[in-house]
């Protein structure tokens, strides 16, 4: 499945006091057991920010099916019984993400995953979309040279989109998240 397929799990939990250094374990411990699932993209964990009390928690797996099997896992329930003992019950919000809006996720501060403006994102995307058909068209001449014009463009923009969606976005999102989600 393809990242506009990507099935998000939020969790905010408020932590008790002085479990935080306890509870960032498990978040760490709860990561790296999610990673070991068929299906598991990324995990990215936020400690409170501005005056905020709650920790959030993204995990994102390939689809809502290899999701659900890591939320009905044994290791899960396992997971979930160690960190009730350091957090007060949790907020849950589940999501698919529908569209472009995958290659710009970010880390949430709510329950509604954090997404950079429009205009922003057409900036970014008209940028990157330049930059490689102007950077791919000369690297990939002599390999195209004789096939049909359909069948070139195909093969051009096919190979954009897959270096743009698995190598460029992530690197760029990164490099501009200061700018993206102010």
């Amino acid at each position: 499945m393809g990242p506009d397929n990507c099935a998000s799990l939020m969790i905010v939990r408020e932590v008790k006091p002085g479990c935080e250094s306890r509870y960032a374990d498990i978040s760490k411990g709860i990561s790296a057991a999610a990673a070991r699932f068929p299906g598991f993209v990324s995990a990215h964990h936020s400690p409170p920010a501005n005056g905020d009390a709650h920790h959030v928690t993204v995990l994102q797996f390939d689809s809502m099916a290899s999701l659900r099997d890591w939320e009905e896992s044994p290791e899960r329930q396992l997971w979930l019984g160690r960190v009730e003992e350091v957090a007060y019950p949790a907020k849950v919000a589940k999501h698919i993400n529908t569209g472009l809006e995958s290659l710009f996720a970010a880390k949430g501060s709510a329950l509604v995953p954090v997404r950079p403006k429009r205009y922003k994102m057409a900036i970014v995307l008209t940028l990157v979309i330049y930059g490689l058909l102007v950077s791919l068209r000369p690297i990939l001449s002599d390999l195209l040279f004789g096939l049909p014009e359909y069948l070139a463009g195909f093969v051009l923009v096919t190979t954009q989109v897959l270096i743009m969606t698995y190598l460029i976005m992530p690197l760029v999102t990164r490099a501009l998240s200061g700018w993206l989600y102010r």
